[in-house]
């Protein structure tokens, strides 16, 4: 937020969670002058959002006699999208006007890349009775969502299974037809 030129506040004009819209607004702009003056002093507009809601309307009259001399005020509705093109032309037009901020003023910033390690859709195990166990989230999540008495959906299944690698990897393996495999609580009966 402290490398940020413009500030648009998103208020919630419906006050459908039983909060006050001009109280949101004065409780956020003192955590901002509590925490940098600097920041606080920053060129701002408001989004009055959920103006598809009935109640929106009142309070958006509320918004503009107490804070509509200080700040500009777009009536916007995420869901229909009302108002989003007039406020991002205004954004765009102010931004052109404000200066960059000072090399002082921004901090250093280090950035930290975070990978997720690659998971495996599936893992293979072979029991004492020759069964083979797949286990793993992915390919649970499929047998579980399928209706397995549904000729269909079973097709389906197989192909999803094809396209995992699952086939191919049973194979390496060394599965017979006729081997029995578990997957998910299911027991199927592998048919190449």
């Amino acid at each position: 937020v402290e490398r940020t030129r413009l500030l648009i506040h998103v208020l919630d004009t419906s006050q459908y969670e039983g909060r006050d819209v001009l109280e949101d607004f004065k409780v956020i702009n003192g955590e901002l002058k509590a925490y940098s003056k600097n920041l606080a002093q920053r060129k701002q507009v408001i989004a009055a959002n959920k103006m598809d809601l009935p109640e929106a309307e009142d309070n958006l009259e509320r918004l503009r006699k107490t804070y509509g001399g200080q700040y500009e005020i777009f009536p916007i509705s995420a869901v229909t999208g009302r108002g989003i093109d007039a406020l991002l032309l205004r954004v765009g037009e102010l931004l052109s006007e404000i200066e960059a901020l000072p090399e002082d003023e921004v901090e250093e910033v280090q950035e930290i890349i975070i990978t997720e390690k690659e998971r495996k859709p599936f893992e293979i195990k072979k029991d004492d009775d020759g069964i083979y166990i797949v286990t793993g989230d992915e390919v649970t999540k499929h047998v579980l969502m399928t209706d397995l008495d549904n000729e269909e959906a079973v097709r389906r299944l197989q192909v999803i299974f094809d396209r995992m690698g699952l086939d191919d990897a049973l194979r390496g393996m060394g599965i017979r037809e006729g081997d029995t495999v578990h997957i998910g609580g299911m027991e199927f009966e592998f048919f190449d």
